[in-house]
């Protein structure tokens, strides 16, 4: 500082002229410091998550859910720009939980609040990634109107991962971003031409990049980055079982271990559906189940036979786009058959608050609607109805035998209603 410096040279002048006296050196001698008092050493805390978006504009969703407990109330919330730890250029640090546990993220960078749900909703255009216990990993990307394109570093697995991902299917994923837009763009227009001539476009990339991933996996799946590449590839079939068990013993007991156990809880689930499927058909009783209502009423399906009326189950999920485009017609036919149908929204997402929440958003049903959780409910509908695609209807006679079964076609299900209640015949068509 200056001023120190100032002090110094006047006390050297004062020393010169004094020539040594004792006193002067007494009067003009710099104050001994004061002793300080020793002060603790402030903790540094090391953010377990950094995003930095360019053109983010002034908001980030974050959403960390634990994989082991699947909730999603910590840290569950739209984040402002003001009430972050912020430098400019969009960044932003997350504190999520290190307690031991996976955890599942999805973050979405966007330009404006009232997009929010729209993004949310198209899945391509979120980072999902995965913090394992101890890992403090940053988010880099960059936000345009059609492409959130990014990269996660920090751990070796995630690097490694990165090196591939760059190298094998970034390009894929781009475009796959691109012509995902123009599908949505195109629903949204209800121009089904348009949206069916992009399909196969999208279809090829998405193989191609599936492709891509298959080959990093078996190239690497002895090494920690095949817990990363897998729950990249895998499906509800026997080729992912399969591929489970090609992992190395320390990969599939590693830190993410949560998560790959609840893909194998998932093939499982998947490969006993598809045997439901077989089943499950026009002609089978509808196997009973339960849900929590929005009321937090507990429902019962067989509750309804015996009334007089056709009960029409609707499986779905929130982020299911053919699951809202369905709601029109269903409301229309609704409307002209309420007298004699009963319909049922069933979610299947599992979260009741999440449910609870968004469901009136973005659906309004004026029917029933329930959620189903495997861990609660002692049925879990994927597999006793065999569910493969969503939104799946199926259509119940009055004593409880299924009658129709199809995916998305309202019309259909209404053609078959009208023929089965103009007949009298309730026998499977």
């Amino acid at each position: 500082m200056e001023t120190s410096r100032h002090l110094s040279l006047l006390t050297f002048v004062a020393a010169l002229l004094c020539a040594g006296s004792a006193a002067c050196e007494t009067a003009y001698a710099a104050p001994a410091p004061k002793k300080a008092k020793k002060q603790p050493a402030a903790e540094t805390v090391t953010p377990r998550l950094t995003v930095i978006v360019e053109n983010a504009g002034d908001s980030l969703y974050v959403e960390p859910v634990n994989v082991r407990t699947e909730d999603r109330s910590q840290g569950s919330k739209l984040v402002k720009y003001a009430d972050c730890i912020i430098s400019s250029g969009g960044r932003w640090t997350v504190d999520v939980p290190d307690d031991g546990d996976l955890y599942r993220m999805t973050v979405v960078a966007f330009k404006n609040d009232t997009l929010f749900h729209d993004k949310l909703r198209e899945r391509l255009q979120n980072a999902k990634f995965y913090i394992a216990p101890g890992e403090h990993l940053t988010l880099r990307g960059t936000l345009t109107d059609s492409v959130f394109y990014y990269e996660i570093s920090g751990s070796p697995a995630y690097e490694t991962f990165g090196k591939l991902r760059r190298e094998g299917w970034v390009g894929y994923e781009i475009e796959q971003q691109q012509i995902y837009k123009q599908m949505s763009a195109a629903r949204q227009a209800n121009d089904a031409t348009k949206y069916y001539a992009l399909r196969p476009t999208y279809d090829r990339l998405d193989s191609l990049l599936k492709a891509a991933q298959v080959s990093a996996f078996e190239a690497h799946r002895t090494e920690p980055v095949a817990a990363l590449l897998f729950l990249e590839i895998y499906s509800g079939d026997s080729i992912s079982l399969s591929r489970y068990h090609a992992m190395s013993e320390a990969v599939r007991n590693g830190p993410y271990r949560q998560t790959l156990d609840a893909g194998m809880e998932f093939i499982s689930e998947r490969l006993e559906s598809k045997d439901s499927y077989t089943r499950i058909q026009p002609g089978a009783l509808a196997p009973d189940f339960t849900g929590i209502g929005l009321d937090s009423t507990l429902f019962n399906l067989h509750s309804l036979f015996g009334k007089g009326k056709y009960t029409l189950l609707d499986f779905g999920f929130l982020a299911c786009a053919g699951c809202h485009a369905i709601v029109p017609e269903l409301k229309a036919v609704y409307e002209r058959r309420k007298e004699i149908l009963e319909i049922v929204y069933v979610n299947i997402d599992g979260d009741d608050i999440w449910f609870e929440k968004q469901l009136w958003h973005y659906f309004r049903h004026p029917w029933i609607s329930v959620s189903n959780h495997p861990s609660r409910d002692a049925v879990n509908v994927n597999i006793a109805y065999g569910l493969q695609a969503y939104p799946t209807l199926i259509l119940i006679d009055p004593q409880g035998k299924i009658v129709w079964r199809g995916i998305t076609n309202v019309g259909e299900m209404e053609a078959t209603l009208d023929k089965l209640t103009r007949t009298g015949d309730t026998a499977s068509k």
